[in-house]
């Protein structure tokens, strides 16, 4: 291997080491715990009832604005046949 190779290797690893020094590992792993216990809850808490839940508000949302499409819709042709 070229010596430029081995130099820049030995370069990104130090740097990698002087990162891991600064930042600390306790903090790292403290992080990367933290986000493991986040995902494991959303995971679990993503059962077929919360997603039941989450489709029939979409759907209740959905509905909700056709209506209202429907009813402005047929107050203006009520409004309209009136005015004639």
């Amino acid at each position: 291997m070229p010596k430029q190779v081995l130099l820049n290797r030995y370069v990104l690893k130090t740097h990698h080491l002087q990162m891991l020094k600064t930042i600390g590992w306790r903090v790292l792993v403290g992080v990367g715990a933290l986000y493991g216990c986040i995902y494991l809850y959303e995971r679990l808490s993503w059962t077929n009832s919360a997603k039941e839940r989450t489709f029939k508000g979409q759907y209740v949302r959905h509905a909700t604005k056709k209506l209202k499409m429907i009813v402005d819709l047929t107050s203006a042709n009520c409004s309209h046949q009136v005015q004639q």
